[in-house]
């Protein structure tokens, strides 16, 4: 399990003393991931049925959610009348980079020939018991399919995508495709080596997003930024713009930050609690997900 903190907006000068609004327990459903995606372009025609995870910087500059009309969520989000003290978040780690769900109505193909269903897909059903669903995957961006928006919309739960942005062969240098988009810049080739400025600079990308959460119906992301930061400073301008935009197209907006980098110097570095070190990220967000190694002696410093 790990924590989840809601903190009240505070100034830095303030301390963290009784910022501590709610404590929101998440259950995690994780899998090992061992994702060996290829790195060609997998944007379909609008007569496909079938979805796929934007893998790369590359290919979230050029996806037009528009040709994905049959993955749209057909049941809207509505807050539960009933207020709860303390909220749940489920973060669902599909197994080594599998879209179990990647056709428009669940796992059938609509193949008469291809109706067979593995036994082995994650359920989860107890949608009543909690606040927020992650659907998790580690690439660019992993897009929830319709079947899970509907849901998670039929019970009042908010359904979040993931943007992350990994780079475990060098975990000391700054992230090459952070940096591409952080730097509002588009490249023509997968080897980011052909980079022309993106319209909007870096909002490019954060509206691109936000088209995303809109198009397909769900509300918001987890942002994972794995990576070290070459200035952290252009990160949290981009998040409370990305966070700006969803609250304002986008109902029961919610963008969640993971505990990852630190704000005072860019490093990756996890904290497993919400310190002096990296508050400056969850006050441009709507809430907070710790790393996974996280303890009572953690919350006690927080």
């Amino acid at each position: 399990m790990k924590s989840r903190f809601d903190f009240s907006s505070a100034n830095s000068n303030d301390g963290f003393v009784g910022m501590i609004k709610n404590f929101h327990i998440i259950l995690n459903s994780e899998k090992e991931d061992v994702c060996d995606a290829p790195a060609k372009v997998s944007c379909v025609a609008s007569s496909s049925d079938e979805l796929f995870f934007i893998r790369n910087l590359f290919e979230l500059a050029k996806f037009d959610a528009a040709n994905y009309s049959l993955h749209k969520s057909r049941v809207a989000y509505s807050e539960r009348q009933t207020k709860k003290e303390r909220k749940v978040v489920v973060c669902h780690d599909i197994p080594a980079g599998i879209n179990e769900e990647k056709r428009s109505q669940g796992l059938y193909s609509h193949d008469r020939n291809d109706c067979t269903v593995e036994q082995n897909h994650y359920r989860f059903t107890n949608w009543d018991n909690i606040d927020i669903f992650i659907y998790f995957g580690h690439y660019t961006v992993t897009i929830p399919p319709p079947s899970w928006i509907d849901i998670a919309h039929k019970h009042g739960v908010k359904m979040l995508a993931t943007l992350i942005f990994e780079q475990w062969d060098d975990t000391k240098a700054v992230g090459k495709e952070a940096k591409v988009m952080l730097d509002g810049k588009v490249v023509a080739r997968l080897d980011f080596e052909d980079k022309k400025d993106a319209k909007d600079g870096n909002k490019f990308y954060a509206l691109k997003l936000v088209e995303i959460a809109k198009h397909f119906g769900f509300e918001g992301y987890l942002i994972n930024f794995e990576v070290v930061i070459e200035d952290t400073a252009v990160l949290i301008e981009w998040l409370a713009f990305l966070r700006q935009k969803l609250h304002e197209e986008v109902k029961g907006a919610e963008l969640m930050w993971y505990d990852s980098v630190l704000h005072t110097d860019g490093t990756l570095k996890w904290q497993s609690a919400l310190n002096e070190k990296n508050y400056k990220f969850f006050e441009v967000c709507d809430s907070f997900f710790t790393d996974y190694h996280w303890g009572l002696d953690n919350l006690k410093v927080t």
